[in-house]
């Protein structure tokens, strides 16, 4: 098991992936770092205005091969508790990260893998794609990825560049709401509307990130298909 720590970190990229989500890059001072596995989450602390601190958890969205720093993926929530003031934080900022916790990663590399997010859901799997590519994992990794519109496909380019030159990342993406639905070259729907046109093995191992009811009703999906629930690995946040 790798040691759960509290460091404090430099803020060095706050920009929108999205209309309403951010990147968030903490650098590591000088002599510290984080072992961490990709799939795992950190707790983020910051205070407020009188000193009470906040906490909220977020997955690493930065595999762990890339040093120096970690990233996140958040949602800005305007009444939230924490991300607000995070995202008014300027470059520079001092935030405190205490991790890493959780126990979603991918264990055995003998199977072809499956992962399915929707939204935010997209950030552990940015880092264990990463991840697995960089350590020559040769199996299938199938990605069903949904969000609402064009402008919610976060990491684009990138997830993009990586099939090409990765043919074993096979990527199936769908917007439930495209505002140019003639222009879409992809699916339309939520992510749990495509899982029964791509998913029919039942032996790949599963992973899925989203908000409770995607998460629910795409286990229900994969229990149609003769999936154990049991064998399903579920990051359910919201």
């Amino acid at each position: 098991m790798v040691e759960t720590k509290r460091l404090t970190t430099i803020l060095s990229k706050n920009e929108f992936l999205s209309p309403n989500t951010k990147l968030f890059r903490f650098d590591f001072q000088k002599g510290e770092s984080y072992d961490f596995i990709p799939g795992q989450f950190v707790m983020i602390a910051i205070k407020d205005e009188t000193g009470k601190e906040h906490k909220r958890a977020y997955s690493y969205a930065s595999p762990a091969f890339e040093k120096g720093y970690t990233e996140y993926c958040i949602k800005i929530v305007p009444q939230g508790a924490l991300s607000p003031r995070l995202s008014a934080m300027p470059i520079g900022a001092q935030v405190d990260l205490i991790g890493p916790y959780g126990k979603f990663v991918v264990s055995g590399l003998e199977h072809d893998l499956l992962f399915i997010a929707a939204g935010t859901g997209i950030a552990p799997f940015r880092a264990m794609i990463k991840q697995l590519l960089h350590d020559g994992f040769k199996k299938k990794i199938h990605l069903l990825y949904g969000f609402h519109s064009e402008e919610d496909y976060m990491f684009k380019d990138e997830l993009e560049s990586l099939a090409k030159s990765y043919p074993n990342l096979i990527l199936r993406i769908t917007a439930s709401a495209p505002e140019k639905p003639g222009d879409w070259m992809h699916d339309t729907g939520r992510v749990t509307s495509i899982v029964p046109k791509y998913v029919k093995d039942k032996n790949l191992k599963a992973f899925i990130c989203g908000p409770p009811a995607m998460v629910k009703d795409t286990v229900e999906e994969l229990k149609k298909i003769g999936y154990n629930e049991k064998e399903i690995h579920l990051d359910v946040w919201g």
